[in-house]
């Protein structure tokens, strides 16, 4: 059984694999109290709905884009006798992908590659909703084509309410109108609307550029909320970068 933990900038995803399964996963805000005080307490109740214990865990693939909090989880893991491997540049090497710029690259988007490539086909775009909103090519021979980044949805609403004193934090929804006739409204149609604008953009650019229909996989925190809005036929797998962690850990073992 193995247990994989991605350690983002906002939130800190994990989750439990068993026979090649992901039988449980879970989300947690990523500061320092919150890690200390529930991280192993939400690992344990997990393992217990399935019957199951921290001694069942063979090993721990541990992926981290916050190296302030890394580790915090390595002394929990540790504490608690649960071996654990980093997942970072040292490894990205020996991956089944090919990645052209190492040294350029975050280990949570080697994640969502790797686990892109091992569970779909054909030419693929990963569209992941964190604090920052990646869309990262993926040829179907598992090349990493190139990346795009810019401020997750959340992130800029609050970057905009936060540096203004009468706008408010507002839901990720879409308005029925094109031009917003209320402050939340105004800001959806600016944000949301202006969001999907810049995906459906991105995707077409690429797809012209490479001469290929590319498969759209969306992932992370937002990734359910975007999905209809965004009226694009496309894969939701909201823990996709735990399945890259996964297939990983099965290289590891076969070595």
């Amino acid at each position: 059984m193995y247990l994989t933990v991605d350690i983002g900038n906002s939130t800190i995803s994990s989750g439990i694999f068993k026979d090649n399964t992901l039988k449980s996963a879970w989300s947690q805000p990523s500061n320092k109290v919150e890690i200390l005080h529930h991280f192993y307490s939400y690992l344990v109740e997990h393992l217990l709905q399935h019957r199951l214990s921290p001694y069942d865990i063979n090993h721990c693939i541990l992926s981290s884009v916050h190296p302030e909090n890394t580790p915090i989880v390595i002394q929990i893991l540790e504490e608690h006798n649960i071996h654990y491997t980093l997942f970072n540049r040292a490894k990205f090497s020996k991956l089944p992908i090919h990645i052209p710029n190492i040294q350029e690259i975050g280990a949570d988007i080697v994640a969502n590659t790797l686990g892109a490539h091992q569970h779909y086909r054909g030419d693929k775009i990963i569209i992941d909703f964190g604090t920052a909103m990646t869309i990262t090519g993926l040829s179907k021979e598992g090349t990493l084509l190139g990346v795009n980044i810019c401020p997750g949805i959340n992130t800029s609403i609050t970057a905009l309410t936060g540096a203004t004193q009468l706008l408010h934090e507002v839901p990720i929804e879409l308005p029925k109108n094109a031009l917003g006739d209320t402050t939340t409204t105004a800001i959806q149609n600016g944000i949301v609307k202006g969001y999907i604008g810049m995906i459906k953009y991105a995707l077409k650019d690429i797809e012209a550029e490479y001469h290929s229909n590319f498969q759209c996989i969306l992932t992370g925190g937002q990734c359910q909320i975007m999905a209809p809005l965004l009226g694009l036929p496309c894969i939701i797998d909201r823990y996709l970068p735990l399945k890259g962690l996964h297939c990983f850990a099965l290289q590891l073992d076969s070595q």
